[in-house]
């Protein structure tokens, strides 16, 4: 099984059009349905580079731009993805090992959504890794909280 190994890159804009062979083509309004309750959100779509191992995320901003506040945020998520990816490749180690663990199995195997919401609540911004598939689309597996310019309660299940 392979492993996340580094950030290959990330875009962000609004017109962001790229092609998948699951889904197919992506379009900002395909991203965007079910979305209308947030007031904005950044989608980020972690594929998986079969070839070398590498892991690209595409940050997708809705109509209304992200502005400076929403920026920072991303920022020190991104500063933080490499400790979000060790503790993933230790699952994936655990897991072939034949530990308990409540990991998705395959995680380079399917194709992965990740999302920021504002939740526009006392907590701040929650951050959630999900796989996103038929079979399970609901286990939230890494989370944390962005409060008072901080990320805290970064936790993995």
């Amino acid at each position: 099984m392979g492993v996340f190994e580094k950030i290959e890159g990330f875009f962000l804009g609004n017109e962001l059009t790229f092609t998948d062979s699951y889904f197919g083509e992506i379009t900002s309004e395909r991203i965007k349905k079910g979305k209308k309750k947030y007031n904005w959100y950044v989608d980020d779509y972690l594929i998986p580079n079969k070839e070398n191992e590498t892991t690209s995320i595409i940050l997708q901003g809705d109509s209304k731009t992200p502005d400076k506040e929403h920026i920072e945020i991303l920022k020190q998520i991104l500063n933080n993805l490499d400790f979000l990816f060790d503790r993933l490749n230790q699952a994936l180690k655990d897991q072939n090992e034949g530990k308990e663990k409540k990991v998705v199995q395959n995680w380079l195997e399917e194709y992965y959504f990740m999302g920021i919401n504002s939740l526009h609540n006392e907590k701040g911004f929650s951050f959630y890794l999900e796989p996103f598939s038929e079979e399970n689309s609901y286990p939230k597996d890494v989370s944390f909280d962005y409060v008072d310019g901080e990320i805290k309660d970064l936790d993995f299940q």
